[in-house]
């Protein structure tokens, strides 16, 4: 969490894959939103098993008039409200979005 929340805070990042990092938590991820959405295009958080809805609507959030990519594959805390928000949020921008492996993603959503 500390090295992603220190170069969020040095740098206006647009794409970011933090793929597989095991220990990221909301916090960080949050911190990134809120740092760099503006200008964040594209975000792949395949993996990240920790994270929830509360980072996935961060980014969103922040993110609404950039946001091209994200990649939520195997983020097994993720639920429909958190995908039901980025698509209301993201409606305009998101192009491509990957839910593989999502196991408390429904029809719903």
């Amino acid at each position: 969490d500390t090295a992603l929340m220190s170069l969020a805070s040095s740098v206006k990042l647009s794409e970011v894959n933090i793929s597989g990092c095991l220990e990221i938590t909301d916090v960080a991820v949050m911190d990134l939103a809120t740092k760099c959405g503006s200008y964040l295009t594209s975000i792949s958080l395949a993996g990240c098993f920790f994270l929830t809805d509360i980072a996935i609507t961060t980014i969103a959030s922040c993110s609404s008039h950039s946001l091209r990519r994200m990649d939520l594959g195997g983020c097994l805390r993720v639920t429909d409200s958190a995908i039901i928000f980025v698509a209301q949020s993201c409606v305009n921008t998101l192009q491509w979005l990957n839910l593989s492996g999502c196991a408390l993603i429904t029809d719903e959503a």
